[in-house]
């Protein structure tokens, strides 16, 4: 965890009063969040065999509502979160064949950040979009849920709006720059600590992503994978690489020594070039605890390059002393740049 930051308003200009309210209040909201957090951490701790019992009586769920439209607010089944008692809700931006585009929504009231849009509705759980994380899901998981609201047609113009702005790492127009927070400009600023966060709550949305897209492309024709593969690059590209402030995340093959192979994903951390000094990049390695530091570690420019056999790129590579964080170093800027594409994958082998 981060324990300083950077003033996020440096590098600014004409940021009015209410944007700058609104990271004041995110702060305050999320120092009380983590203190409660620390009082009910203890608590659980303590009454764990008692919450087993009680989950037990729970009352059945209502269905799930199956039929998904674009404009649909809804709320995610405990499955789908790493969190399963965070009530998790989600816009539907776009619906296109096997998936869907859909953007969380922040359990804070207030936007963190550029990428976060304080929408105008009034339930409290739907308040702020994350629009910097929104993901790819497919359809038939997003069907294990229950709509709860829709959006407005102008609700929905804003959301696509702001989306596409995002993607783009460029500025809204002015009426909808009042609605959303202030730029994150430091790796060291708290709220990137709350992006990794929110980043993780949602892996297994994205586990299943990769997984769909690999049972299609073992089982499925060439020409309707490649179809699935292209919807799946197009949508995971911008979301990646709206999290400006290093937070890319990149599929990671393990190659067991048993020959079974586990997916899992890989989030950059920091990210930077000097002229004359070369380049340090350093991720992290998601969804396996077990990896030994030091084993090899393969970087490909995508997934066709990995499945044809393809050399790898050339990087230095070493693993942090945990044997989940990876570090790759070089001189050339033109390798540095590779690491900032959304098509990278990471080969670790077990051997």
């Amino acid at each position: 965890m981060k324990s300083t930051h950077q003033n996020p308003f440096n590098g600014l200009v004409e940021v009015s009063e209410a944007r700058r309210k609104f990271l004041d209040e995110w702060f305050f909201e999320r120092a009380l969040d983590l203190k409660l957090r620390s009082i009910e951490d203890a608590d659980d701790r303590a009454d764990a065999a008692d919450d087993e019992e009680a989950v037990a009586d729970w009352p059945e769920p209502a269905a799930f509502d199956k039929a998904i439209e674009v404009g649909d607010i809804r709320l995610l089944s405990g499955s789908m979160t790493v969190d399963p008692v965070r009530l998790a809700y989600v816009g539907v931006l776009e619906v296109d064949g096997l998936y869907a585009l859909v953007a969380p929504f922040s359990s804070y009231q207030h936007p963190a950040s550029k990428g976060e849009w304080l929408t105008g509705i009034d339930a409290t759980p739907l308040r702020v979009m994350q629009l910097w994380n929104a993901q790819p899901m497919p359809v038939a998981l997003l069907a294990r849920s229950w709509k709860v609201e829709n959006f407005t047609e102008s609700e929905l113009a804003n959301a696509r709006e702001l989306y596409r702005h995002t993607v783009a790492g460029t500025w809204p127009p002015a009426d909808l720059r009042e609605m959303i927070g202030l730029a994150i400009h430091s790796p060291d600023d708290v709220r990137v600590d709350y992006q990794e966060e929110e980043l993780e709550m949602f892996t297994p949305i994205r586990a299943e992503v990769f997984r769909l897209q690999q049972m299609l492309e073992e089982h499925v024709d060439f020409v309707r994978t490649q179809k699935v593969a292209d919807l799946i690059r197009g949508w995971r590209r911008p979301v990646l690489a709206a999290a400006a402030d290093g937070s890319l995340v990149v599929p990671v093959i393990l190659l067991r020594a048993d020959g079974t192979e586990l997916s899992l994903t890989a989030q950059r951390l920091d990210h930077g070039y000097e002229s004359g000094e070369g380049y340090d990049s350093r991720w992290e390695i998601h969804g396996w605890p077990g990896i030994v530091p030091g084993l090899p570690v393969y970087a490909y420019a995508n997934r066709k390059a990995l499945a044809e056999g393809a050399e790898p790129l050339a990087f230095d590579v070493t693993f942090g002393a945990d044997g989940n964080r990876v570090v790759f170093q070089g001189e050339l800027e033109s390798d540095f740049k590779k690491l900032s594409s959304t098509e990278l994958v990471l080969l670790v082998r077990e051997v």
